[in-house]
């Protein structure tokens, strides 16, 4: 937790996703909101991801591949 809280003491900026509105899982909506948000406000986006197919960061892999962003999978760094 003290880590946690010395992190948002050097952050930038903090965004805090908004509570879904339209009676979606909080969960759920929480991580495919965040996920958005960081494929909106990215001109690069770095993942470590084994499996393209499944998942949030497969899903927001394809999202910024559809808006153009730059992608590095550390797995394939890691690999080659």
């Amino acid at each position: 937790r003290q880590h946690y809280l010395e992190l948002l003491e050097k952050a930038k900026d903090i965004y805090i996703q908004p509570e879904p509105q339209d009676g979606r899982n909080r969960v759920y909506a929480g991580y495919f909101g965040r996920n958005q948000w960081i494929v909106n406000n990215s001109q690069l986006l770095v993942a470590y991801m084994v499996n393209e197919e499944d998942g949030g960061t497969a899903h927001t892999w394809k999202c910024a591949a559809q808006k153009g962003i730059r992608k590095v999978n550390l797995v394939e760094l890691l690999n080659a």
